[in-house]
């Protein structure tokens, strides 16, 4: 099983109702090919955690790097886990406008070299999770 991270830009402007169209597919799509993960959005930037066998995260992120929604895509992280950190959630939501600090004040490098020494459940997806809410979220909306 692995866990991926990505972030990239919307392509262009999104309202609650396409973010509820993209949740819906994305949690139909993740059940049938045994994917969990997180996604958060602060109205120009996403950062996704997908988390699963490694063939269906790889094929899903594979459509999502020629989804028109999406511009300027860049993996944060691909490596293995040992267990889910969004076991129950098919996609779970956030949106915050703390999204942008997130990604500077987070420490990638830091957390990728502690999860390969360690056979830990905390992941850098889940690390990113708990780092946001509990350091920046200002405002968000759960669907």
């Amino acid at each position: 099983m692995i866990e991926l991270l990505y972030q990239s830009e919307a392509g262009f402007a999104f309202d609650d109702k396409i973010i509820e169209t993209i949740l819906t597919t994305a949690r139909e799509r993740n059940a049938i090919e045994n994917i969990s993960g997180m996604l958060f959005f602060d109205g120009i930037k996403f950062i996704q955690i997908l988390e699963g066998p490694e063939e269906n995260v790889d094929r899903v992120f594979a459509s999502i790097t020629q989804d028109r929604r999406h511009s300027q895509i860049e993996l944060i992280y691909r490596g293995r886990i040992f267990e889910r950190s969004f076991a129950d959630w098919r996609m779970g939501y956030k949106f915050t406008s703390a999204l942008t600090g997130a990604l500077h004040e987070f420490d990638w490098e830091a957390q990728m070299d502690l999860t390969k020494v360690s056979e830990s459940t905390a992941n850098p997806g889940v690390k990113l999770f708990n780092f946001v809410n509990q350091n920046l979220v200002k405002e968000e909306t759960q669907f």
